[in-house]
């Protein structure tokens, strides 16, 4: 009986001790880029998205940035971004070319 114990308790040793959580490496905190297409400068555009990008990233918990593109680069730089915010008929080109998909709308008027 002394022996099942023994085995018992140093059965429960071995697999307690195993199930320890070994140091994970950390990954470098990753970073949504939000691309905006540049209206008339790229001091502009961030200087009026920037604040929307910050609200977002607080609300969300994760880091967000703001990339000011210009309309004619879209097509390269799509695929470096996370998100975009983009007029209606670049948006057809970019979901024709890269298969974009639409998550909002924003009307004026």
């Amino acid at each position: 009986m002394r022996l099942a114990r023994f085995l018992f308790i140093l059965f429960t040793a071995v697999v307690l001790a195993s199930c320890s959580q070994t140091p994970s490496v950390s990954e470098p905190e990753k970073i949504i880029k939000v691309g905006f297409m540049i209206c008339n400068s790229e001091a502009e555009t961030l200087e009026r998205f920037r604040p929307l990008t910050a609200w977002m990233s607080k609300k969300l918990g994760v880091k967000m940035e703001a990339v000011a593109v210009d309309t004619f680069k879209f097509t390269r730089e799509v695929d470096d971004m996370d998100f975009t915010h983009t007029n209606s008929l670049l948006y057809i080109i970019l979901k024709r070319l890269h298969g974009v998909k639409v998550l909002t709308a924003d009307k004026q008027g």
